[in-house]
């Protein structure tokens, strides 16, 4: 294995020179012998102050991806196949995305999705093998696998059941007890075409519509830990926190394969990861008490930490701070340099591109509100939107546009190469959909999402300035500005917040606070909607689409409440709104009683619903309604 050399900040980097490895087992076959006894991996199980933490060296590391790679291929995995994995975080689940990579392809899945989902998701990848956590009190993760291979029939994969207590009717295999049976090296040669081989598949596109799956390389996933790995300077001796599901490519490629690639060693922060709450309320003392140098999580995670006093913890160890997933509000940063006395830097990338575009680099300069430089063998380019939203011409230094990207992180596309069209440009390069402002000296300033745009007769409102703002104003502790539907504006910003426990801020001061903070007057929020908590995603970013379906379905109900006063007759109606793929929101109205709405009623109703940018239907019994009134008549 090539070792990432981080001596010098101006290197010129050429794949084939700086990466070694071919595939992703090669990583851990050299570092067996370069760091042997030396800990790979420190688990936590529970995060109880007194826990003794289990321990996995680089030696026995390899040895379990070896005997899970021989026991795959015994099951059935072979190239061309995938290997399902609905896992927490733990020691196993490194082994076996590391021997599913070796022996076919390996498909982390986010297990919080519903058992229908998952079978569709299982066929697409064509997986022959899932591994699942046992029945354990607590999780129905066992219980949905059942399910999904019951859906899916003859072309259900073969079962492997880790952990908990074994379940003899389901026929699985018991992964502990195999494990042993098989030898510590592999008794295949991989048949793999090299680093272009297919490494992994990954889901994206939320949890709706058809599935999208994002198809690794090797190289990919090896291009991208490098590049993690050289920004954050590490090396044998560093301790990475790992917060992080591992069906997300942050856990499983910026902080799992990134330090394996260089000898650290990764502090698992329990299965749940930052969904546990004591790994907020502690953090600062695992951090003393496990020594880490570099931390990390999402902006949302450690917002939350930054409200948890140090109460003199020692991090003296502490070197950094890495988040990403989502853009970091600067007071959450500031807020977490200032308890730590450590710079706290960002890295910014996708799922088709194993998690890494650039990274603001440790040793390097550090700029707030920055993502840094294209990482190692990436490219970007920021382009002007055409009319029609494609991209369209360079933008000029400092100019807002669309950024694009190509390099060793991208993918070569999808499962399904029909979702390949909309997502490159003519001449190959990924549109990531997010708003850039490059520098001159190419750094690059993520502005928030093209989609998340807030579009106020004509004019684009970025959010996150709007965020920025309420975040600023004491008792915030999170905020997300969306468009809600206008007649006449197309849409109006709308602000979400919530507010420490107990403490919750008062609207109309921060309504004025940040009103009085925007550049724009159009991007002061025409509301703010204090709420006890923001939907999040698995990994812990906000999750924006139930936000712009909550904020129609609010102006619609207000709008049915002035509609019932120029309308007494109108029977009550129950407003539900949801975010349909490609953004579009729906609305349903439903009656809440048998009342018959005339046809008159319903005429004028929809006079002044087909305005708005939304679909809109009533419900089918509504509608059988509406039509016995229009018969009557």
């Amino acid at each position: 294995m090539n070792s990432p050399r981080f001596e010098s900040a101006s290197l010129r980097f050429n794949a084939d020179d700086w990466i070694g490895n071919k595939i992703t087992y090669d990583i851990f076959h050299d570092a067996a012998d370069q760091h042997g006894d030396q800990i790979a991996f420190r688990h936590l199980q529970s995060g109880e102050p007194d826990e003794k933490p289990r321990l996995v060296s680089y030696r026995d590391m390899h040895a379990n991806i070896a005997r899970t790679a021989n026991l795959l291929r015994d099951m059935g995995a072979t190239p061309g196949t995938a290997v399902g994995l609905m896992l927490p975080g733990l020691p196993e689940t490194q082994w076996l995305i590391w021997g599913a990579e070796t022996a076919a392809a390996a498909f982390p899945i986010n297990f919080l999705l519903s058992a229908e989902h998952i079978a569709t998701l299982l066929a697409v990848a064509n997986c022959s093998v899932l591994a699942a956590l046992g029945p354990l009190a607590g999780t129905d993760i066992w219980s949905k696998a059942l399910a999904v291979r019951k859906m899916m029939g003859g072309d259900a994969p073969a079962l492997l059941q880790v952990g908990g207590i074994a379940d003899a009717a389901s026929g699985a295999r018991l992964f502990g007890e195999a494990l042993g049976v098989f030898p510590d090296s592999l008794d295949f040669v991989p048949p793999h075409d090299g680093a272009a081989a297919t490494a992994a598949f990954f889901h994206t596109g939320g949890t709706t519509g058809a599935p999208k799956l994002v198809r690794h390389t090797h190289r990919n996933q090896l291009a991208a830990a490098f590049g993690f790995a050289y920004a954050a300077d590490l090396a044998p001796g560093d301790v990475l926190t790992n917060g992080f599901p591992l069906f997300h490519v942050a856990g499983t490629i910026c902080c799992s394969l990134a330090p394996f690639m260089t000898g650290a060693t990764v502090l698992n922060l329990t299965p749940a990861g930052f969904r546990n709450p004591r790994m907020i309320s502690d953090y600062w003392r695992l951090i003393e008490r496990h020594k880490v140098t570099v931390a990390g999580g999402v902006p949302t995670a450690l917002a939350a930490v930054a409200q948890v006093p140090v109460d003199g913890a020692d991090l003296s160890s502490l070197r950094c701070g890495y988040t990403g997933g989502s853009l970091t509000p600067r007071s959450a940063a500031l807020a977490f340099e200032a308890a730590t006395g450590r710079r706290l830097h960002e890295v910014y990338g996708m799922t088709e591109t194993a998690g890494v575009i650039a990274v603001e680099r440790c040793a390097g300069s550090h700029e707030i509100g920055t993502v840094g430089h294209p990482a190692p063998f990436v490219e970007c380019r920021v382009l002007r939107l055409d009319p029609d939203g494609s991209p369209g011409a360079n933008c000029a230094d400092g100019e807002s546009g669309v950024l694009v990207v190509r390099g060793e992180t991208v993918t070569p596309g999808y499962r399904d190469p029909q979702h390949d069209r909309s997502a490159f440009t003519v001449d190959g390069w990924l549109i990531t959909g997010d708003l850039a402002v490059m520098a001159p000296d190419g750094r690059l300033t993520i502005t928030g999402r093209s989609k998340d745009l807030i579009i106020r007769s004509g004019h684009n409102i970025d959010p996150a300035m709007i965020e920025e703002a309420a975040l600023s104003f004491p008792g915030v502790t999170a905020a997300a500005a969306v468009g809600q539907p206008d007649r006449y504006a197309g849409e109006l910003p709308v602000l979400y917040v919530a507010g420490m426990p107990g403490a919750a801020p008062n609207v109309d001061a921060l309504k004025a606070h940040v009103a009085a903070s925007v550049a724009e007057r159009p991007a002061a929020p025409k509301q703010v909607f204090l709420v006890n908590e923001l939907p999040l995603t698995a990994i812990g970013k906000i999750y924006k689409p139930a936000l712009r379906a909550d904020a129609a379905r609010r102006m619609v109900v207000v709008m049915l409440e002035e509609f019932a006063v120029e309308h007494p007759a109108l029977p009550g109606l129950v407003v539900c709104a949801d975010e349909k793929p490609g953004g579009r929101i729906s609305i349903v109205l439903q009656p809440n009683s048998d009342a018959l709405i005339p046809a008159d009623m319903l005429k004028a109703l929809a006079g002044r619903l087909d305005g708005f940018l939304f679909e809109w239907s009533l419900d089918p019994l509504a509608h059988g309604h509406a039509q016995a009134a229009a018969n009557a008549g």
